[in-house]
């Protein structure tokens, strides 16, 4: 699998490119088989967008077909086989897969489903389905609500992916095969999505998948000799999106405790990120210098996002007791005042001379250096420093804003220019308001997102899930509390959608066995806390 062929590496990274291994075996003797294959013209263009088009379905409609064969090599080609079969009968097939090699799948399949009986496979996989969601508990609550809620939680277990075989064999970056030791190599890191709601729920549900998921990290870093990745598939970075989510995931992980790991590879790395050599900065060098990444792409969202990790940085080096670093990054976190545009009132890209970008408009995503976002909602993206963020706007500014985007926002909150829960960069965005002393906005607006924002069926989601993050952002968000800045250690108090809900905890990293949090005389009209108690003691916070 390589980008020329629509892998995920198409536009990202070009070094992307891996191998799946398969066994595939059939309950009945393969009596009619054989494969086609399809010969492209030389230069004909093939790519994720060719694969789509007219042109490349008449190649495969008109694939030569070679029945009987047993073997045959090529750059597009197919196997089939047809059975003559009676009414209603079924023919079973079953796969093995490897990214290791032949053997791999073979023993994969072996291992793991040496048997041709179709409804013990389901019922084993129920069952296990059946443990996982035991951990969070809802009571009092609708069917629907239920289900939504279950589905995030399945949608959240499933990624990052265990990438070893069976006998711990995989892959690493370099595809020299390695053996899994001290703990499970995953693979599937959604760096740019998932730091924001899925690690911090992970802290709580699996401290062991983050440990994994660090680890994993690290390797990466050591193996590819690039640095700590961004979006890591198969052992490599991806190169996709921006930012340096790493950073927070390591950083968060460390505060509460979560060091199954070198803590010092993992230091000196995080470190790196922002000073080199091992790092996925772009312009690192540029950005150190000026004070922001004047790339006219997404400059602007890129400035944010190293501005925040470099906060980040600075909370490790004082966790570690490292005080020269400490020093250093303290100020750098700082650095989005350099992109304040008094004029404008919000965020706004600079060029390279420090001249400001022209001014489209703060809803106007294309050509503003903003990812996937607009200066409207890129501004906000100061989780480390939101009264920092409010002392440059005026308080009154800044809530008037804040409040006017919310109320813009469509109904469903499907993909829009105010905030736009289908995609990532605002996801914290709800839980700013007890920085402003108006905690009742966050509630009133988490539990506004909630109900409108997830459902059931194809559309349950208003955007992408982007690998457990649209699930994890419910899920925190529905047991009421959700970071607003991950490494922070700190959850913000939004508005529980359950009257209870009941998550086990881990005895190695957790002082009690269960979290339960109990929303008394709750329903779609009663969203705002009146009193609070932890443990039973008062609580007069709104985190």
């Amino acid at each position: 699998c390589g980008p020329e062929d629509g892998g995920f590496g198409n536009g990202h990274a070009k070094d992307l490119r891996y191998t799946v291994y398969f066994r595939m075996e059939f309950s009945r003797p393969l009596t009619k088989f054989g494969a086609w294959s399809v010969e492209f013209p030389e230069g004909t263009r093939r790519d994720c967008t060719f694969i789509t088009t007219e042109e490349f379905a008449e190649f495969s409609r008109n694939a030569t077909v070679h029945p009987g064969r047993r073997q045959a090599t090529g750059e597009h080609l197919g196997f089939y086989t047809e059975f003559a079969t009676n009414p209603g009968e079924q023919v079973l097939v079953k796969t093995g897969i490897s990214f290791v090699d032949l053997d791999g799948a073979r023993n994969n399949l072996q291992t793991e489903l040496d048997h041709w009986d179709f409804e013990r496979v389901r019922r084993e996989l129920v069952a296990v389905w059946e443990q996982e969601l035991q951990g969070v508990r809802v009571a009092g609550t609708s069917e629907r609500q239920r289900t939504i809620a279950a589905t995030a939680v399945y949608h959240a277990k499933l990624d990052p992916r265990r990438l070893a075989d069976a006998d711990g064999r995989y892959r690493d970056g370099r595809q020299t095969i390695r053996v899994q030791d001290r703990f499970n190599i995953r693979t599937h890191f959604s760096g740019w999505d998932a730091f924001r709601s899925y690690i911090p729920l992970m802290t709580l549900l699996d401290p062991e998948l983050v440990n994994d998921q660090i680890n994993s990290l690290l390797e990466v870093a050591q193996t590819t000799g690039k640095g700590l990745p961004k979006w890591e598939i198969q052992g490599i970075d991806s190169g996709c999106m921006v930012g340096d989510p790493a950073v927070p995931t390591i950083v968060d992980a460390y505060v509460k405790g979560i060091r199954n790991y070198d803590v010092e590879l993992a230091y000196q790395l995080v470190k790196e990120t922002a000073t080199g050599p091992r790092t996925h900065r772009e312009e690192y060098e540029q950005y150190a210098q000026l004070g922001y990444s004047a790339n006219a792409f997404c400059g602007l969202s890129t400035s944010m996002e190293y501005c925040y990790a470099d906060w980040c940085i600075y909370q490790f080096a004082k966790a570690m007791g490292r005080d020269e670093d400490a020093a250093t990054f303290e100020p750098r976190a700082q650095a989005y005042r350099n992109l304040y545009c008094p004029e404008v009132g919000l965020m706004r890209g600079k060029d390279e001379h420090g001249n400001w970008r022209p001014w489209l408009g703060p809803t106007e995503f294309h050509g503003q250096a903003c990812m996937e976002a607009n200066p409207l909602q890129q501004t906000w993206f100061v989780p480390h420093d939101p009264r920092g963020l409010m002392e440059l706007m005026g308080r009154d500014r800044f809530l008037a804003q804040l409040e006017e985007m919310f109320e813009r926002t469509p109904e469903n909150y499907f993909w829009n220019p105010y905030y736009n829960h289908s995609n990532e960069p605002v996801h914290q965005l709800p839980y700013i308001f007890p920085y402003a002393g108006a905690p009742w906005l966050t509630q009133k607006w988490v539990r506004h997102i909630m109900q409108n924002a997830y459902g059931l069926g194809p559309e349950g989601l208003c955007g992408n899930e982007d690998i457990g993050q649209m699930s994890a952002w419910f899920l925190l968000s529905a047991m009421g509390i959700h970071p607003f800045c991950t490494g922070s250690n700190i959850f913000i108090i939004g508005s529980p959608l359950f009257p209870e809900i009941e998550i086990d905890l881990s005895p190695a990293y957790h002082r009690g066995k269960t979290l339960r949090i109990v929303a008394h005389n709750n329903g779609p009209e009663n969203i705002y806390i009146q009193s609070a108690r932890l443990n039973g003691q008062s609580f007069d916070r709104a985190w």
